[in-house]
């Protein structure tokens, strides 16, 4: 059609309600490992950026009884998240803020949240999107990204599958971890440490550099 997927997507409603209720179904699994692998004990206010019908937020959400959550991304995505977060029972600690992650993030939390974001994009659309995380991000703030670390060598893995995937359909691409260093050091970040969740996917921290 001459656009990228977003783009279509954003002008066509029946086919964005498909796309991010497959979203959310893929996202569960991921969720839950995301929830077995980190510690939110520290955290008090968890912003999901990118965060769709809200299933990671909501999910850690539950796991988490302490925690407020934020759920932020484009209106014509957010108006179906409100649904699940009533139906997950934690809508008394859950908001719903949208707008979106190229323009400003006008939200404040002692986490940022990205779940299969980043790869999307190529770095200069990423180095965008964090720096306008690290915006308004405390200064004992994180930044956590739920993404595929490509490993050396020919060995199979999905990710190497979904960069194929992501440079054919969004010119997006998966990243190693010397490229997540990288381009998180353009975005006014650290990499602290990477942990493989029990998933593919693996769990990426950061904190912001003066």
């Amino acid at each position: 059609f001459d656009m990228g997927i977003m783009d279509y997507l954003a002008g066509n409603t029946e086919t964005s309600e498909i796309f991010n209720r497959v979203m959310t179904e893929r996202a569960g699994p991921t969720a839950a490992a995301v929830c077995a692998t980190y510690d939110f004990s520290g955290i008090n206010k968890l912003v999901g950026v990118g965060g769709g019908h809200g299933i990671l937020i909501t999910t850690i959400l539950k796991a988490n009884p302490h925690l407020h959550g934020v759920v932020f991304d484009l209106p014509s995505v957010v108006e179906g998240a409100a649904g699940l977060i009533e139906r997950e029972g934690v809508a008394d600690r859950c908001e719903v803020v949208p707008g979106n992650f190229f323009e400003s993030i006008p939200v404040v939390g002692a986490a940022y949240i990205l779940s299969s974001v980043i790869h999307d994009w190529d770095d200069d659309h990423a180095i965008t999107i964090l720096k306008n995380v690290r915006q308004n991000m405390p200064k004992d703030g994180r930044l956590l990204l739920v993404e595929y670390v490509i490993q050396p060598g020919n060995v199979p893995f999905p990710g190497k599958i979904s960069d194929i995937i992501m440079l054919v359909t969004e010119n997006g691409l998966e990243r190693t971890e010397a490229e997540f260093r990288t381009l998180l050091g353009k975005a006014g970040f650290k990499l602290t440490s990477i942990v493989q969740t029990q998933s593919p996917m693996s769990l990426i921290e950061g904190i912001p550099v003066p």
